[in-house]
Protein backbone atom coordinates (compact mmCIF):
# COMPACT_ATOMS: atom_id res chain seq x y z
CA UNK A 1 0.00 0.00 0.00
CA UNK A 2 1.22 3.03 -0.35
CA UNK A 3 1.28 5.93 1.78
CA UNK A 4 2.02 9.06 0.30
CA UNK A 5 2.87 12.76 1.90
CA UNK A 6 0.98 14.18 -0.77
CA UNK A 7 2.47 17.91 -1.30
CA UNK A 8 0.77 17.94 -4.93
CA UNK A 9 -0.66 16.51 -7.25
CA UNK A 10 1.84 16.58 -10.25
CA UNK A 11 4.17 14.96 -7.39
CA UNK A 12 2.27 12.17 -6.79
CA UNK A 13 1.53 11.35 -10.31
CA UNK A 14 5.67 11.40 -10.52
CA UNK A 15 5.99 8.94 -7.65
CA UNK A 16 3.21 6.68 -8.99
CA UNK A 17 4.33 6.27 -12.19
CA UNK A 18 7.50 4.82 -10.80
CA UNK A 19 6.05 2.35 -9.72
CA UNK A 20 2.80 1.18 -10.44
CA UNK A 21 0.18 1.58 -13.79
CA UNK A 22 -1.28 4.80 -11.74
CA UNK A 23 -0.94 7.09 -14.71
CA UNK A 24 -2.33 5.15 -16.85
CA UNK A 25 -5.78 4.86 -14.06
CA UNK A 26 -6.14 8.85 -12.72
CA UNK A 27 -4.33 11.81 -14.63
CA UNK A 28 -3.09 14.81 -12.84
CA UNK A 29 -6.81 16.50 -13.10
CA UNK A 30 -8.04 14.01 -10.96
CA UNK A 31 -5.22 13.42 -8.51
CA UNK A 32 -5.32 17.24 -7.81
CA UNK A 33 -9.51 17.22 -7.41
CA UNK A 34 -9.28 14.45 -4.71
CA UNK A 35 -6.37 16.47 -3.05
CA UNK A 36 -8.57 19.85 -3.37
CA UNK A 37 -11.64 17.70 -1.48
CA UNK A 38 -9.33 16.35 1.71
CA UNK A 39 -7.89 20.22 1.65
CA UNK A 40 -11.52 21.92 1.40
CA UNK A 41 -12.53 19.09 4.37
CA UNK A 42 -15.31 17.66 1.67
CA UNK A 43 -13.04 14.28 2.03
CA UNK A 44 -11.12 12.95 5.05
CA UNK A 45 -9.28 10.17 3.42
CA UNK A 46 -9.56 8.09 0.44
CA UNK A 47 -8.63 4.50 -0.70
CA UNK A 48 -9.01 3.63 -4.39
CA UNK A 49 -8.35 -0.18 -5.12
CA UNK A 50 -7.96 -1.08 -9.14
CA UNK A 51 -8.10 -4.60 -10.40
CA UNK A 52 -7.19 -5.68 -13.70
CA UNK A 53 -4.88 -7.86 -15.67
CA UNK A 54 -1.84 -6.80 -14.29
CA UNK A 55 -2.82 -7.33 -11.19
CA UNK A 56 -4.27 -4.96 -7.93
CA UNK A 57 -3.40 -1.49 -7.49
CA UNK A 58 -3.72 1.07 -4.45
CA UNK A 59 -3.44 4.35 -3.79
CA UNK A 60 -4.38 6.43 -0.79
CA UNK A 61 -5.07 9.97 0.56
CA UNK A 62 -5.62 11.83 3.44
CA UNK A 63 -5.87 10.43 6.82
CA UNK A 64 -7.66 7.38 8.63
CA UNK A 65 -8.71 10.08 11.56
CA UNK A 66 -8.38 14.08 11.53
CA UNK A 67 -5.22 15.27 12.95
CA UNK A 68 -3.92 11.87 13.35
CA UNK A 69 -1.35 11.71 10.08
CA UNK A 70 -2.52 7.96 9.74
CA UNK A 71 -2.95 6.93 6.20
CA UNK A 72 -5.33 5.40 4.79
CA UNK A 73 -4.53 1.63 3.31
CA UNK A 74 -5.79 -1.11 1.52
CA UNK A 75 -6.87 -2.81 4.09
CA UNK A 76 -8.29 0.38 6.47
CA UNK A 77 -11.69 -0.70 6.58
CA UNK A 78 -14.84 1.37 5.97
CA UNK A 79 -18.89 1.00 5.94
CA UNK A 80 -19.23 0.31 2.39
CA UNK A 81 -23.66 1.21 2.85
CA UNK A 82 -25.17 0.03 -0.19
CA UNK A 83 -23.08 -1.90 -1.77
CA UNK A 84 -24.05 -4.49 0.57
CA UNK A 85 -26.91 -4.80 -1.49
CA UNK A 86 -24.90 -6.51 -4.32
CA UNK A 87 -23.42 -9.32 -1.74
CA UNK A 88 -27.32 -10.00 -1.19
CA UNK A 89 -27.86 -10.42 -4.88
CA UNK A 90 -25.25 -12.67 -5.12
CA UNK A 91 -26.41 -15.20 -2.60
CA UNK A 92 -29.39 -15.16 -3.74
CA UNK A 93 -28.37 -15.54 -7.30
CA UNK A 94 -26.28 -18.81 -5.84
CA UNK A 95 -29.01 -20.17 -3.60
CA UNK A 96 -31.64 -20.33 -6.82
CA UNK A 97 -28.79 -21.97 -8.76
CA UNK A 98 -28.29 -24.64 -6.60
CA UNK A 99 -32.26 -24.95 -6.68
CA UNK A 100 -32.72 -23.89 -2.65
CA UNK A 101 -34.87 -21.31 -3.40
CA UNK A 102 -37.08 -19.94 -6.04
CA UNK A 103 -36.72 -16.63 -7.60
CA UNK A 104 -40.44 -15.55 -8.57
CA UNK A 105 -41.41 -17.19 -4.41
CA UNK A 106 -43.87 -14.77 -2.91
CA UNK A 107 -42.82 -12.83 0.14
CA UNK A 108 -45.64 -14.31 2.52
CA UNK A 109 -43.83 -17.86 2.33
CA UNK A 110 -41.27 -17.43 4.45
CA UNK A 111 -42.80 -15.40 6.71
CA UNK A 112 -45.01 -15.94 9.75
CA UNK A 113 -48.60 -16.99 8.40
CA UNK A 114 -50.09 -14.19 10.98
CA UNK A 115 -48.79 -10.87 8.98
CA UNK A 116 -50.70 -9.57 6.49
CA UNK A 117 -48.26 -8.66 3.73
CA UNK A 118 -48.89 -5.84 1.54
CA UNK A 119 -50.19 -6.28 -2.06
CA UNK A 120 -52.21 -4.75 -4.34
CA UNK A 121 -55.58 -6.58 -6.32
CA UNK A 122 -53.58 -10.17 -6.47
CA UNK A 123 -50.50 -8.81 -7.75
CA UNK A 124 -48.00 -10.16 -4.71
CA UNK A 125 -44.83 -8.83 -3.87
CA UNK A 126 -41.86 -11.73 -4.78
CA UNK A 127 -38.25 -12.54 -4.10
CA UNK A 128 -37.66 -10.97 -7.62
CA UNK A 129 -39.24 -7.85 -6.73
CA UNK A 130 -36.97 -7.30 -3.85
CA UNK A 131 -34.16 -7.80 -5.63
CA UNK A 132 -34.83 -5.26 -8.34
CA UNK A 133 -36.61 -2.69 -6.38
CA UNK A 134 -39.84 -2.97 -8.01
CA UNK A 135 -41.33 -4.52 -5.31
CA UNK A 136 -43.42 -0.88 -4.34
CA UNK A 137 -41.86 -0.72 -1.25
CA UNK A 138 -40.77 2.23 0.20
CA UNK A 139 -37.19 3.76 0.76
CA UNK A 140 -36.52 2.93 4.32
CA UNK A 141 -39.20 1.59 6.84
CA UNK A 142 -41.63 4.26 8.35
CA UNK A 143 -41.51 3.81 11.13
CA UNK A 144 -37.89 3.70 11.93
CA UNK A 145 -37.30 6.32 14.92
CA UNK A 146 -34.14 6.86 16.40
CA UNK A 147 -33.26 7.68 20.27
CA UNK A 148 -30.42 9.24 18.66
CA UNK A 149 -30.16 10.43 15.14
CA UNK A 150 -26.42 9.12 14.99
CA UNK A 151 -27.45 5.71 15.12
CA UNK A 152 -30.63 5.27 13.19
CA UNK A 153 -31.35 1.85 12.98
CA UNK A 154 -29.56 1.22 17.03
CA UNK A 155 -32.86 -0.09 18.80
CA UNK A 156 -34.79 -1.19 15.83
CA UNK A 157 -35.97 -5.20 15.65
CA UNK A 158 -37.02 -8.00 14.02
CA UNK A 159 -40.74 -6.80 15.50
CA UNK A 160 -40.37 -3.77 14.47
CA UNK A 161 -39.86 -4.56 10.89
CA UNK A 162 -42.34 -6.50 10.48
CA UNK A 163 -44.70 -3.90 12.09
CA UNK A 164 -43.26 -1.67 9.15
CA UNK A 165 -44.16 -3.76 6.80
CA UNK A 166 -48.00 -4.58 7.93
CA UNK A 167 -48.24 -1.05 8.15
CA UNK A 168 -47.54 -0.22 4.17
CA UNK A 169 -49.42 0.90 1.60
CA UNK A 170 -47.38 -0.30 -1.67
CA UNK A 171 -46.90 2.86 -3.64
CA UNK A 172 -47.22 0.41 -6.87
CA UNK A 173 -48.36 -2.44 -8.43
CA UNK A 174 -45.79 -5.27 -7.39
CA UNK A 175 -43.11 -5.92 -10.77
CA UNK A 176 -44.50 -2.39 -12.66
CA UNK A 177 -42.03 0.03 -11.48
CA UNK A 178 -38.71 0.72 -10.20
CA UNK A 179 -38.37 2.74 -6.58
CA UNK A 180 -35.05 2.41 -4.85
CA UNK A 181 -35.79 0.61 -1.69
CA UNK A 182 -33.16 -0.52 1.17
CA UNK A 183 -36.67 -2.09 2.82
CA UNK A 184 -36.99 -4.23 -0.09
CA UNK A 185 -33.59 -5.37 -0.13
CA UNK A 186 -33.29 -5.52 3.55
CA UNK A 187 -35.87 -7.98 3.40
CA UNK A 188 -34.67 -10.13 1.24
CA UNK A 189 -31.48 -10.43 3.00
CA UNK A 190 -33.99 -11.40 6.03
CA UNK A 191 -35.86 -13.74 4.25
CA UNK A 192 -32.49 -15.76 2.72
CA UNK A 193 -31.23 -15.95 6.43
CA UNK A 194 -34.80 -17.77 7.18
CA UNK A 195 -34.52 -19.72 4.25
CA UNK A 196 -31.11 -20.95 4.95
CA UNK A 197 -31.88 -21.17 9.04
CA UNK A 198 -28.84 -18.75 9.45
CA UNK A 199 -28.33 -15.85 11.08
CA UNK A 200 -27.48 -12.84 8.66
CA UNK A 201 -23.87 -12.78 9.86
CA UNK A 202 -23.54 -16.46 9.97
CA UNK A 203 -25.12 -16.73 6.36
CA UNK A 204 -22.71 -14.22 4.15
CA UNK A 205 -19.51 -15.37 6.28
CA UNK A 206 -20.55 -18.78 4.80
CA UNK A 207 -21.53 -18.32 1.60
CA UNK A 208 -19.60 -15.26 0.53
CA UNK A 209 -16.72 -13.62 2.45
CA UNK A 210 -15.24 -16.70 3.96
CA UNK A 211 -14.94 -18.53 -0.20
CA UNK A 212 -13.72 -15.27 -1.48
CA UNK A 213 -11.27 -15.02 1.27
CA UNK A 214 -12.33 -11.51 2.44
CA UNK A 215 -11.20 -11.59 6.17
CA UNK A 216 -11.88 -7.90 6.70
CA UNK A 217 -15.29 -7.68 5.77
CA UNK A 218 -18.23 -7.74 8.16
CA UNK A 219 -21.82 -6.63 9.17
CA UNK A 220 -21.17 -6.48 12.73
CA UNK A 221 -18.47 -4.44 14.58
CA UNK A 222 -15.81 -7.60 14.78
CA UNK A 223 -12.52 -7.37 16.31
CA UNK A 224 -10.52 -6.98 13.07
CA UNK A 225 -12.87 -4.34 11.24
CA UNK A 226 -12.59 -2.39 14.76
CA UNK A 227 -8.59 -2.27 14.85
CA UNK A 228 -8.61 -1.44 11.09
CA UNK A 229 -11.72 1.05 11.08
CA UNK A 230 -11.03 4.28 9.74
CA UNK A 231 -13.38 7.03 12.02
CA UNK A 232 -16.37 8.29 9.98
CA UNK A 233 -16.73 11.90 9.43
CA UNK A 234 -19.79 14.09 8.01
CA UNK A 235 -17.61 17.23 6.97
CA UNK A 236 -15.62 17.16 10.30
CA UNK A 237 -17.92 16.09 12.19
CA UNK A 238 -17.50 12.81 13.82
CA UNK A 239 -19.88 9.78 13.17
CA UNK A 240 -20.87 6.46 14.96
CA UNK A 241 -19.99 3.34 14.00
CA UNK A 242 -23.32 1.65 12.25
CA UNK A 243 -24.57 -1.56 12.74
CA UNK A 244 -28.27 -3.17 11.82
CA UNK A 245 -29.16 -6.00 13.84
CA UNK A 246 -32.34 -6.67 10.95
CA UNK A 247 -30.28 -6.58 8.00
CA UNK A 248 -26.93 -6.92 6.24
CA UNK A 249 -24.93 -2.81 6.57
CA UNK A 250 -21.51 -4.50 5.63
CA UNK A 251 -17.67 -3.02 6.44
CA UNK A 252 -14.93 -3.61 4.23
CA UNK A 253 -11.90 -2.76 3.09
CA UNK A 254 -10.22 -2.13 -0.26
CA UNK A 255 -8.48 -5.71 -0.76
CA UNK A 256 -11.44 -7.09 0.36
CA UNK A 257 -13.36 -5.55 -2.34
CA UNK A 258 -10.82 -6.05 -5.09
CA UNK A 259 -11.37 -10.08 -4.29
CA UNK A 260 -14.99 -9.67 -4.65
CA UNK A 261 -14.72 -7.81 -7.64
CA UNK A 262 -12.24 -9.48 -9.09
CA UNK A 263 -14.38 -12.82 -8.77
CA UNK A 264 -17.21 -10.90 -10.25
CA UNK A 265 -15.12 -10.02 -13.66
CA UNK A 266 -13.54 -13.81 -13.47
CA UNK A 267 -10.01 -12.47 -12.84
CA UNK A 268 -10.31 -14.08 -9.12
CA UNK A 269 -11.57 -17.77 -9.33
CA UNK A 270 -14.73 -18.70 -7.64
CA UNK A 271 -17.55 -20.98 -7.00
CA UNK A 272 -19.89 -18.19 -7.45
CA UNK A 273 -18.90 -16.76 -10.73
CA UNK A 274 -22.06 -18.67 -12.05
CA UNK A 275 -24.42 -16.94 -9.71
CA UNK A 276 -22.68 -13.63 -10.12
CA UNK A 277 -23.05 -13.61 -13.41
CA UNK A 278 -26.32 -14.06 -13.11
CA UNK A 279 -26.80 -10.99 -10.71
CA UNK A 280 -25.61 -8.66 -13.33
CA UNK A 281 -28.53 -9.67 -15.95
CA UNK A 282 -30.97 -6.69 -16.14
CA UNK A 283 -33.98 -7.11 -15.30
CA UNK A 284 -35.50 -3.48 -15.58
CA UNK A 285 -35.12 0.08 -17.74
CA UNK A 286 -35.99 1.85 -15.03
CA UNK A 287 -32.97 2.71 -13.29
CA UNK A 288 -31.37 5.07 -11.76
CA UNK A 289 -30.89 8.10 -15.06
CA UNK A 290 -29.40 5.84 -17.86
CA UNK A 291 -28.27 2.80 -15.93
CA UNK A 292 -30.81 -0.37 -15.77
CA UNK A 293 -31.44 -2.41 -12.76
CA UNK A 294 -29.95 -5.95 -12.41
CA UNK A 295 -30.17 -8.19 -9.49
CA UNK A 296 -28.59 -5.70 -6.95
CA UNK A 297 -26.41 -4.07 -9.44
CA UNK A 298 -27.26 -1.23 -11.50
CA UNK A 299 -25.83 -1.40 -15.08
CA UNK A 300 -24.39 1.29 -17.55
CA UNK A 301 -24.68 0.19 -21.10
CA UNK A 302 -24.87 3.36 -22.75
CA UNK A 303 -22.48 3.69 -25.60
CA UNK A 304 -21.08 0.26 -25.61
CA UNK A 305 -20.27 0.58 -22.08
CA UNK A 306 -20.74 -2.98 -20.50
CA UNK A 307 -20.45 -1.67 -16.40
CA UNK A 308 -21.63 -2.91 -13.50
CA UNK A 309 -22.07 -0.66 -10.43
CA UNK A 310 -23.17 0.51 -7.24
CA UNK A 311 -22.53 2.80 -4.84
CA UNK A 312 -22.83 3.06 -1.08
CA UNK A 313 -22.97 5.42 1.84
CA UNK A 314 -23.97 5.50 5.53
CA UNK A 315 -23.43 8.68 7.94
CA UNK A 316 -20.50 9.55 7.88
CA UNK A 317 -18.69 7.06 5.02
CA UNK A 318 -19.24 6.54 1.06
CA UNK A 319 -18.58 3.98 -1.31
CA UNK A 320 -18.14 2.91 -4.84
CA UNK A 321 -17.55 -0.64 -6.67
CA UNK A 322 -17.80 -1.17 -10.22
CA UNK A 323 -16.98 -3.37 -12.88
CA UNK A 324 -15.85 -2.75 -16.51
CA UNK A 325 -16.86 -5.90 -18.38
CA UNK A 326 -15.79 -5.33 -21.23
CA UNK A 327 -12.07 -3.81 -20.11
CA UNK A 328 -12.01 -6.12 -17.14
CA UNK A 329 -11.38 -3.71 -14.55
CA UNK A 330 -12.76 -3.34 -11.34
CA UNK A 331 -12.47 -0.42 -9.26
CA UNK A 332 -13.66 0.91 -5.83
CA UNK A 333 -13.30 3.94 -4.04
CA UNK A 334 -13.47 4.15 -0.02
CA UNK A 335 -14.10 7.39 2.07
CA UNK A 336 -14.63 7.89 5.49
CA UNK A 337 -16.67 11.33 5.10
CA UNK A 338 -20.39 12.45 3.87
CA UNK A 339 -18.25 14.10 0.58
CA UNK A 340 -19.07 13.05 -2.75
CA UNK A 341 -16.45 10.50 -4.66
CA UNK A 342 -18.45 8.78 -7.30
CA UNK A 343 -17.15 10.41 -10.02
CA UNK A 344 -13.98 9.45 -8.99
CA UNK A 345 -15.11 5.91 -9.60
CA UNK A 346 -16.44 6.42 -12.52
CA UNK A 347 -13.83 8.40 -14.01
CA UNK A 348 -11.24 5.52 -13.94
CA UNK A 349 -13.35 3.64 -15.68
CA UNK A 350 -14.29 5.86 -18.07
CA UNK A 351 -11.89 9.06 -18.85
CA UNK A 352 -14.74 11.20 -20.64
CA UNK A 353 -16.39 11.70 -17.15
CA UNK A 354 -16.37 15.30 -16.07
CA UNK A 355 -15.15 15.80 -12.51
CA UNK A 356 -17.32 17.58 -9.82
CA UNK A 357 -15.71 21.21 -9.68
CA UNK A 358 -15.80 20.88 -5.39
CA UNK A 359 -16.37 24.16 -3.40
CA UNK A 360 -15.56 24.81 0.27
CA UNK A 361 -18.40 23.32 2.50
CA UNK A 362 -20.46 26.14 4.30
CA UNK A 363 -20.54 23.87 7.43
CA UNK A 364 -16.88 23.81 8.06
CA UNK A 365 -16.69 27.12 7.17
CA UNK A 366 -19.88 27.77 9.96
CA UNK A 367 -18.20 25.61 12.42
CA UNK A 368 -14.64 27.52 12.39
CA UNK A 369 -16.58 30.81 12.69
CA UNK A 370 -18.59 29.22 15.19
CA UNK A 371 -15.19 28.36 17.16
CA UNK A 372 -13.96 31.85 16.65
CA UNK A 373 -16.48 34.46 16.83
CA UNK A 374 -19.24 32.16 18.17
CA UNK A 375 -22.94 31.39 17.35
CA UNK A 376 -24.78 34.73 17.20
CA UNK A 377 -21.85 36.73 15.39
CA UNK A 378 -21.84 33.58 12.78
CA UNK A 379 -25.04 33.64 12.16
CA UNK A 380 -25.24 37.59 11.33
CA UNK A 381 -22.52 37.32 9.26
CA UNK A 382 -23.42 34.45 7.14
CA UNK A 383 -27.26 35.73 7.24
CA UNK A 384 -25.98 39.12 6.21
CA UNK A 385 -24.14 37.29 3.36
CA UNK A 386 -27.63 35.63 1.79
CA UNK A 387 -28.06 32.74 0.08
CA UNK A 388 -27.09 34.11 -3.54
CA UNK A 389 -24.00 34.83 -2.45
CA UNK A 390 -23.10 32.42 -0.37
CA UNK A 391 -23.73 29.76 -3.59
CA UNK A 392 -20.78 31.60 -5.16
CA UNK A 393 -18.22 31.22 -2.51
CA UNK A 394 -19.28 27.75 -0.90
CA UNK A 395 -20.70 24.42 -1.37
CA UNK A 396 -24.06 24.56 0.25
CA UNK A 397 -24.16 21.00 1.69
CA UNK A 398 -27.27 21.02 3.54
CA UNK A 399 -26.71 17.78 5.27
CA UNK A 400 -23.29 18.86 6.78
CA UNK A 401 -25.15 21.77 8.33
CA UNK A 402 -28.13 19.90 9.23
CA UNK A 403 -25.21 17.12 11.29
CA UNK A 404 -23.52 20.39 12.54
CA UNK A 405 -27.03 21.38 14.35
CA UNK A 406 -27.72 18.09 15.33
CA UNK A 407 -24.21 17.67 16.84
CA UNK A 408 -24.19 20.65 19.25
CA UNK A 409 -28.04 18.76 20.39
CA UNK A 410 -26.17 15.80 20.97
CA UNK A 411 -23.36 17.89 23.20
CA UNK A 412 -26.36 19.41 25.12
CA UNK A 413 -25.64 22.70 23.56
CA UNK A 414 -29.53 24.01 22.04
CA UNK A 415 -28.53 27.46 22.47
CA UNK A 416 -26.16 26.63 19.25
CA UNK A 417 -27.93 23.75 17.96
CA UNK A 418 -31.23 25.05 17.25
CA UNK A 419 -30.07 28.35 15.77
CA UNK A 420 -28.15 26.16 13.16
CA UNK A 421 -30.81 24.09 12.39
CA UNK A 422 -33.24 26.92 11.69
CA UNK A 423 -30.44 28.67 9.82
CA UNK A 424 -30.34 25.54 7.38
CA UNK A 425 -34.10 25.62 7.16
CA UNK A 426 -33.95 29.15 6.02
CA UNK A 427 -31.78 28.09 3.35
CA UNK A 428 -34.23 25.26 2.36
CA UNK A 429 -37.19 26.24 3.87
CA UNK A 430 -39.39 23.02 1.47
CA UNK A 431 -36.95 20.57 2.71
CA UNK A 432 -38.35 17.79 5.13
CA UNK A 433 -35.42 16.65 6.39
CA UNK A 434 -34.45 20.07 7.82
CA UNK A 435 -37.86 20.08 9.56
CA UNK A 436 -37.89 16.64 10.77
CA UNK A 437 -34.12 17.91 12.55
CA UNK A 438 -35.28 20.46 14.24
CA UNK A 439 -38.77 18.88 15.25
CA UNK A 440 -36.23 16.45 16.76
CA UNK A 441 -34.38 19.43 18.24
CA UNK A 442 -37.34 20.98 19.86
CA UNK A 443 -38.44 17.75 21.57
CA UNK A 444 -35.25 17.11 23.10
CA UNK A 445 -35.24 20.95 23.66
CA UNK A 446 -38.61 20.36 25.88
CA UNK A 447 -40.42 22.67 23.11
CA UNK A 448 -43.56 19.81 22.29
CA UNK A 449 -45.60 22.56 20.79
CA UNK A 450 -42.80 23.49 18.21
CA UNK A 451 -41.41 19.73 17.82
CA UNK A 452 -45.18 18.79 16.39
CA UNK A 453 -45.30 21.80 13.83
CA UNK A 454 -42.35 20.94 12.36
CA UNK A 455 -43.12 17.14 12.22
CA UNK A 456 -46.45 17.63 10.59
CA UNK A 457 -44.18 19.69 8.22
CA UNK A 458 -41.94 17.28 7.66
CA UNK A 459 -44.96 15.39 7.08
CA UNK A 460 -46.66 17.37 4.62
CA UNK A 461 -43.68 17.52 2.42
CA UNK A 462 -42.52 14.14 2.36
CA UNK A 463 -45.71 11.65 3.99
CA UNK A 464 -42.94 9.11 3.53
CA UNK A 465 -40.52 10.94 5.65
CA UNK A 466 -39.14 7.82 8.84
CA UNK A 467 -40.28 8.33 12.03
CA UNK A 468 -42.59 11.03 11.95
CA UNK A 469 -45.86 9.80 12.50
CA UNK A 470 -44.55 7.88 14.81
CA UNK A 471 -42.87 10.83 16.64
CA UNK A 472 -46.49 12.36 16.25
CA UNK A 473 -48.12 9.57 18.08
CA UNK A 474 -45.72 9.94 21.12
CA UNK A 475 -46.07 13.59 21.63
CA UNK A 476 -49.73 13.39 22.02
CA UNK A 477 -49.01 12.46 25.31
CA UNK A 478 -46.61 15.14 26.20
CA UNK A 479 -46.62 18.25 27.26
CA UNK A 480 -44.25 21.55 27.34
CA UNK A 481 -41.76 20.70 29.98
CA UNK A 482 -38.29 21.07 31.64
CA UNK A 483 -35.85 18.71 30.45
CA UNK A 484 -32.89 17.13 31.42
CA UNK A 485 -30.38 17.32 28.76
CA UNK A 486 -28.87 13.95 27.55
CA UNK A 487 -25.13 14.50 26.04
CA UNK A 488 -25.02 11.18 23.58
Amino acid sequence: MFKLPVKSASALLIFCLSVSTWGQILDDESLAEIQKRIDNGILVGVVIGVIDSTGEHYLSFGATKLHSGNKPTKNTTYDIGSISKTFTATIFMDMAKKNEISIDAPVESFLPRELSIPQIGENQITLRHLATHTSGLPLTPLNVLPVDPWDTYAEYTAEDFYQALVDTDLASKPGSQFSYSSFGMGLLAHILSINSNKGIEKLYRSRLTNPLKMTRTASQMTDRINETRAQGYSYHIETLNHVNSVWPAFKSSASDMLKYLGANLGLVKSELYPAMIAAHEIQSNQGLVHFQQAFGWWRDMADGKNIALHNGFTHGFRAFAAIDKNKKRGVVVLSNSSGYIDDIGLKILDPSVELWDSGKPLSIAMLNSINENGIDETLLEFRAIGKPELEKRYFINYDGINDLGLNYMRECKPEIGIPILQFALSLNEESADAHDSLAWAFEKNGQIDKSIHHFKKALSLNPKIPGAKEALKRLKTKKTEPVTCKSY
